[in-house]
Order: C-alpha cells, then sequence, then structure tokens
C-alpha cells in the first residue's frame, strides 16, 4: 500500500492538462497516496481545472487535499478570511462528482511577529482557527489534516482547562496531523524518530494518523534540515530505517516530502 505524501504548492498546474500529466505520471512513478495541492487561487473559480485534477488523481490511486497555506489566518482578525476560503472548499466539494479528500492548513503562525511578542496568545489564537475551521467542516465529508513542526509539544496553551501541548491540542481537532520532522537522518539523537516520537505516541493513544514529513528543499539553514546534500538514496535509506522504527505504533500514517519541486530536483528530474 502507497504510504506517501506531497505537497503541490503550485497550484495553477491544475490549469494545464500537459503539467498535470506530468504531477501523475510522477505519482504513479514514485508511489504517492495523496497529494496537498495549493488551492486558495482555484477553489471558487468557475472552470473546471481543479474539479478535473482531483477526477484524474483518482484514476491514478491518489487522494488531494486541498491545501491552504498562510501564517496571517492564525491572528483572530483573520479567521475570518479563511472561513470564507473553508467554506467554498465545502461548496466545491458538494458540486463535484469527485471530491478532494479534505482540507490541508499549512498555516505555520511561528513565521509571525507576534508570535515573538506575544506567543501565548497567538498560539492560542492559532489553536481557535484550528477549531474554527474543524467545526465548519464538521458538517461536509471533508476531512481536516493540519501541519505542525515536531517541537509544537513543547509549547504549553492553557485553553481554560490549564496548560497542555500545543501537537495534542492540534492532535485532537484534526483527523489527521502532519509533522515537520525536518532531519536528514532516522535514528537518534536529532532524527526523525526521536522528534516524533511525542507526537506518534499521542496519535496513537488517540487513534488518529500522523503522517512524518521530510524536507528535499535546497539552500536551507542548517543542512540537517533537508535531504538535499544527502541526494535520493540516503532519504529512501533514513525513510526506510525510520518505517522500521515506527510502523508498530498505531498512529504511523505514512510519509510526507516536502516539496513537488524539490523532489523533482532531488531526484535529477
Amino acid at each position: 500500500a502507497r504510504e506517501r505524501d506531497m505537497w503541490v504548492w503550485q497550484g495553477m498546474i491544475a490549469m494545464d492538462a500537459t503539467r498535470r500529466a506530468e504531477l501523475f505520471g510522477f505519482v504513479d512513478l514514485y508511489g504517492i497516496r495523496a497529494v496537498y495541492i495549493e488551492s486558495e487561487g482555484l477553489v471558487a473559480r468557475t472552470d473546471d481545472a481543479l474539479e478535473t485534477l482531483v477526477a484524474e488523481a483518482e484514476t491514478h490511486c491518489a487522494q488531494v487535499d486541498l491545501l491552504f497555506g498562510n501564517p496571517a489566518w492564525a491572528l483572530r482578525s483573520e479567521h475570518d478570511t479563511l472561513l470564507l476560503l473553508i467554506r467554498d472548499a465545502i461548496a466545491f466539494a458538494a458540486r463535484v462528482s469527485v471530491p478532494p479528500r479534505g482540507v490541508h492548513l499549512d498555516v505555520e503562525p511561528y513565521a509571525l511577529p507576534e508570535w515573538v511578542s506575544s506567543p501565548d496568545a497567538t498560539a492560542l489564537e492559532f489553536l481557535e482557527m484550528v477549531e474554527a475551521v474543524a467545526a465548519l467542516l464538521s458538517t461536509s465529508p471533508l476531512e481536516l489534516t493540519i501541519d505542525i513542526p515536531f517541537w509544537f509539544d513543547g509549547v504549553m496553551v492553557d485553553a481554560g482547562d490549564g496548560p497542555r501541548p500545543l501537537s495534542e491540542r492540534i492532535q485532537e481537532v484534526a483527523d489527521r496531523t502532519v509533522i515537520l520532522a525536518y532531519r536528514d537522518h532516522a535514528a537518534p539523537p536529532d532524527g526523525i524518530e526521536d522528534l516524533s516520537a511525542v507526537e506518534l505516541a499521542h496519535a496513537t493513544s488517540i487513534g488518529r494518523p500522523l503522517v512524518i514529513a521530510v524536507e528535499t528543499t535546497c539552500g536551507l539553514d542548517p543542512e540537517k534540515v533537508s535531504f538535499c546534500e544527502e541526494g535520493p538514496a540516503v532519504l529512501e535509506a533514513e525513510l526506510a530505517s525510520a518505517r522500521a522504527t515506527l510502523v508498530s505504533e498505531v498512529g504511523f500514517g505514512g510519509f510526507a516530502i516536502h516539496s513537488y519541486t524539490a523532489y523533482r530536483a532531488l531526484l535529477g528530474l
């Protein structure tokens, strides 16, 4: 069974039959289970570009998440902006013959200056954003996937019930969580396995999957966050090693690769 997902930030691929064919050729060749398609510019369009992409994905045995990412949405003042997009996503899913799997948020509130100036309040607003999206999606068949960094287990948030790790709270609201365990080796110390251990244990305890993500983008600092320098053979070996260690956990939900263009480059395509 396939157990590898991939971010695709180039949503306009949906507009171009040649680029879609290239994407799904890649999906077939590398056993991609789900593609996270950046959909902010697509979901409210009146043409059928996104509908065509989702339907084509199904013929290639791949699922589609509608990917939305903007750090500003974490702020309470911007929640309504995001919720409008979510409503568009729900409407899209309701009108097409082959709906996407769900909504996928890569919001990254820690990119905001507010995360530095008022971290507790910003973390709480981010959690409220996730809860608001989940509530809106609860009336639709769309699932909710949330991306979190590995260190959210050290961010304590008090939502009126005492302080608990932000990672746990997100995992309990989302249908699926993707942990950005960005390291270029599997084994401890400071490897994919130990960085995702706390979240994986919690995923197992609540019966919701945790997808473990790795990075392939070049030019990042420090180098240890990406497999760019190591290349595809090391990527495969380390993912196999991590899988052997983690697969016994019920919460293990496979892997995700960031991102399509970088992954292609890593493979020399």
